[in-house]
Parts: C-alpha cells; structure tokens; sequence
C-alpha cells in the first residue's frame, strides 16, 4: 500500500510540473508575440501603456479608445515582465524594475552575383 502511494505521488508530482513548464511556454509565447505586435503597427492606450492591441478598439482597463502608435525601431521591455513593452526608456508599470533595450532582428538582405 506505502509503495502504491509513493507512484501515485511521484506520478502527480510528475503531471503538475510538466503542466506548469506548459503554461510559462505559453505566457512566454503570448508576451512575444506582444513585443512583436509592438514592432509593428500597434494601438495603445493613453492611459496605459501597457496595454497594446494590434487594431483599435477600447482599453480593457478603463474603456478608452486605443490611439495609434508611432512605429518605433526601438522598444524597451522589462526583463521579467515581457508583456510590458514602451518605446521610450522607464520603469516596469509592475515591477518597476528598468527596461532594457529590444533588439530588433537585422533583416537580411539578398546578395546579387
């Protein structure tokens, strides 16, 4: 019975974890896709920076219509919230922690032979 138990646990131990390592893929997927959402065309709250939407439409915090946001080469983003994105340097609106600077990938030109 004592040895029934320890699998049984082992096996729950084992199903919550991965589904835990399953979720922070998806929150870090979903935050990428933010910060590349905001290397494009983008609409944001003027109230809230944080919230970025790639159409217009009303900020889900305080119902604002979302303006358009100047496409910028550079964007800054806190390192343990990447959900958090700003085109200008500050503070996590979080953690406040200091945003870093986003690289934005070189696009690679063809070469003519």
């Amino acid at each position: 019975m004592r040895k029934f138990m320890s699998i049984l646990l082992l096996g729950f131990m084992a199903t919550s974890i991965s589904a835990l390592g399953f979720t922070r893929i998806s929150i870090c997927q979903s935050s990428l896709q933010k910060v590349d959402t905001a290397l494009k065309v983008s609409y944001t709250c003027p109230m809230h920076p944080e919230v970025i939407q790639d159409k217009p439409g009303k900020c889900a915090k305080c119902k604002m219509n979302l303006v358009k946001k100047e496409m910028t080469s550079t964007v800054y983003t806190c390192p343990m919230h990447p959900e958090v994105v700003q085109d200008k340097p500050g503070k996590c609106t979080k953690c406040k922690m200091n945003l870093v600077k986003k690289e934005q990938p070189k696009k690679m030109e063809s070469q003519k032979k």
